[in-house]
Formats: structure tokens, sequence, C-alpha cells
């Protein structure tokens, strides 16, 4: 198992819809990120600035790339 963190910035306005979108993610995908080996996946905000932490496993490295053939994962980075 592998921890990894990572952070990015919310556009200024766009707060409501981000939250909107994250309400509302598609049970598709959350079968992919559960398929691909992501854990514990939490993503914390403090204004525009988000925070996100998951475990991969067996390693960040499998479970990205096993995300990468997503075709979930491929359209909400499209609609996202």
């Amino acid at each position: 198992m592998e921890r990894v963190w990572f952070t990015f910035e919310i556009y200024e306005g766009q707060e409501a819809e981000y939250d909107k979108r994250h309400d509302e993610i598609w049970p598709e995908l959350v079968k992919d990120i559960n398929e691909a080996g992501f854990t514990n996946y939490t993503i914390f905000r403090r204004g525009n600035t988000a925070v996100g932490y998951f475990e991969a496993v067996p390693d960040k490295k499998t479970a990205l790339e096993k995300m990468g053939k997503s075709p979930a994962n491929a359209k909400w980075a499209e609609w996202f």
C-alpha cells in the first residue's frame, strides 16, 4: 500500500459547481476507483484549496494505470 496526497485550486466562483458535481459522483466511477485499488479516498477543502488523500493498493503506479483505462474516469474528466 502506498499513501498519496495531492492539492489543487478550485476556480474562483466555481465552488458551488465543484461541490454539486462531487455530490453527484457516478456509481460506475466509484466502482472503477475501488477496483483500481484506491482506498480511503478523501478530498478536504479550505476555501478554494483542495487537498486529496488516498491509499493505493498495491501501489500508486498500478492504481493510476488501472484508472487510466477506465471509460468512466475518461468521461468524468471530460465532463468535469
